[in-house]
């Protein structure tokens, strides 16, 4: 069969139509493939267009199929592409306008209805309900085109609605609002094409464009994703995904704002529009100005108040801390006084014990100077008495070596009884006898037990002397795990009242320092007793 002029003709506007479009989508497309970030937002528009590029490439070859056979399989693929656009605008749609991926359960609900149509195409010579006639130049509805046709439009009717939608709602457009109205108006135009195509088909409206009679509909998508490609490249919407956006500038703590070259606010976040209404009320809203490529400029509002009030918290604390430091100091400063008291009160304690033995003993010398008549024993107790003489000035200087001495006594672990033994008969001199008696055994005893133990002796020992005229002074020394007792006993006259001078009140701090007693007695009958007790630890 000759092929007309006119038919020529109209093969040649429908493919070459169809070419150019095919070109321009496909160049378009690789484009945003090869710039964008790769995300599901990228993968879903990809397959949206890969759907519009099977349905422009499929109707081209059916144009020029050189027989039924080809021209057939190439309608098939043409209505792959046709049925499963409004699924794959559906999903687009979706991404694009909320950021998430649809659940695969309804994924799976929103394929059933693409797949059935496409099997009822594909299976169409055996059944004729799609196509009720077919051959080579002419084609004929059948009874299960309209429902096919009214599913899809349900499927693109939706997908619109929720990209429109979505194009009022995204950030990048809030402060060019026309822009998004000419978006949703370029998405609603091949789904207005293909009912007047349809419409024309059912003869209800006339043909109206002065190129011939075919499908436009496969154009007015190609215009209208080469509408939606140009701002997609100027403000970078599937780089900058809703996905991502409500995942890091919603969730970033601080108030921020993307504003234009004009100052005009094109994103922010909720916090921003909090902050910015506590700005007014709020005199810790720090305010942060960071300068953007191509004029744009990120405002960041941080809200200073609980930094405000943790660093009012710790200035409270640091006052409180300088105050406790003071009142330390000051308790610093009464401990050193009290110790300072308490050093010269032991060394006050000391001197009176040291200078009273000495001079007592000195006294008691001369007592026996004066009635002997032996000359030599009198030569022998005047040297005596010159040595003490010569002597007494460095008692101070005894009082140091005593605490080395005692030290050095502390630090043995064997037979430090018996040192403490030999430190204690140094007391006896002429006029006293000293007897002592060790019993039991007893831990290491350190520095305060033992010039308790010597102070105790040495007043005791005094004391017989000066007001008891005594010639003996036996002293016990009985220790236990737990306690140690000390005993001094002399045979001189004793007394009926006692009196707690400077030495007795002495023994009894020493005593008391060592959480032990301390008990005095004595009768008319004659004697001095004292009884000491400290408990070993």
């Amino acid at each position: 069969m000759e092929i007309s002029e006119k038919l020529m003709h109209d093969i040649a506007v429908i493919t070459g139509s169809h070419m150019i479009a095919l070109i321009i989508i496909v160049g378009l497309t690789g484009y945003i493939w090869f710039k964008a970030s790769r995300s599901v937002l990228l993968y879903s528009y990809s397959a949206l267009v890969g759907m519009i590029i099977i349905w422009l490439a499929a109707k081209i070859f059916k144009t020029i199929s050189p027989n039924i056979g080809l021209r057939w399989f190439f309608i098939v693929l043409q209505y792959f592409g046709v049925q499963f656009l409004g699924f794959f605008l559906i999903i687009f749609a979706i991404i694009f306008t909320r950021g998430t991926v649809p659940a695969r359960k309804h994924l799976i609900s929103l394929g059933i209805f693409p797949a059935i149509s496409f099997f009822i195409v594909l299976t169409n010579p055996i059944h004729m309900r799609f196509y009720s006639y077919f051959d080579f130049y002419r084609d004929r509805f059948g009874s299960l085109f309209l429902p096919i046709q009214a599913g899809l439009y349900v499927y693109l009717t939706i997908g619109v609605i929720i990209l429109s939608r979505g194009y009022f709602r995204q950030p990048v457009w809030t402060a060019h609002p026309r822009i998004g109205l000419l978006m949703a108006i370029v998405t609603l135009l091949p789904l207005t094409i293909n009912v007047y195509y349809l419409m024309f088909k059912f003869d209800l409206v006339d043909w109206f464009f002065t190129f011939p009679v075919f499908d436009i509909t496969p154009l007015c998508i190609t215009a209208a994703i080469i509408l939606f490609i140009i701002p997609a490249i100027r403000y970078r919407f599937l780089d900058i995904l809703p996905l991502s956006y409500n995942a890091v500038i919603e969730n970033i703590p601080d108030g921020v704002a993307l504003c234009d070259s004009q100052g005009r606010v094109v994103i922010r976040n909720k916090e921003f529009n909090r902050l910015l209404d506590l700005q007014e009320k709020s005199d810790y809203i720090k305010h942060i100005e960071h300068d953007q490529a191509n004029g744009f400029k990120l405002v960041q509002l941080h809200d200073m108040t609980e930094i405000e009030k943790m660093r009012q918290v710790l200035s409270a604390k640091n006052t409180k801390l300088k105050r406790n430091l003071n009142k330390l100091q000051q308790m610093n400063q009464q401990i050193e006084e009290l110790a300072l008291i308490q050093a010269k009160r032991e060394l006050a304690q000391g001197m009176h014990d040291m200078l009273g033995h000495n001079l007592t003993v000195a006294i008691g010398q001369c007592e026996l100077l004066s009635r002997e008549e032996n000359l030599i024993s009198r030569k022998e107790m005047l040297d005596q008495l010159r040595t003490m003489v010569e002597t007494l000035p460095k008692a101070i200087s005894e009082k140091t070596l005593e605490s080395a001495y005692l030290n050095n006594l502390t630090d043995s672990n064997n037979n430090h009884l018996d040192k403490l033994k030999a430190k204690l008969t140094e007391f006896e001199n002429d006029l006293l006898n000293i007897e002592i008696e060790i019993q039991g055994r007893t831990e290491k005893l350190d520095e305060k037990l033992c010039d308790a133990i010597i102070g105790l002796v040495r007043e005791t020992s005094t004391n017989a002397i000066k007001h008891g005229k005594a010639n003996k002074l036996n002293v016990f020394l009985r220790s236990s795990h737990k306690q140690l007792d000390i005993i001094t006993i002399d045979d001189g006259c004793g007394c009926r009242q006692i009196t707690k001078n400077m030495g007795l009140s002495g023994i009894e701090n020493r005593i008391r320092q060592l959480d032990g007693h301390v008990t005095f007695r004595s009768s008319e009958e004659g004697g001095f007793y004292t009884y000491a007790t400290i408990p070993l630890s």
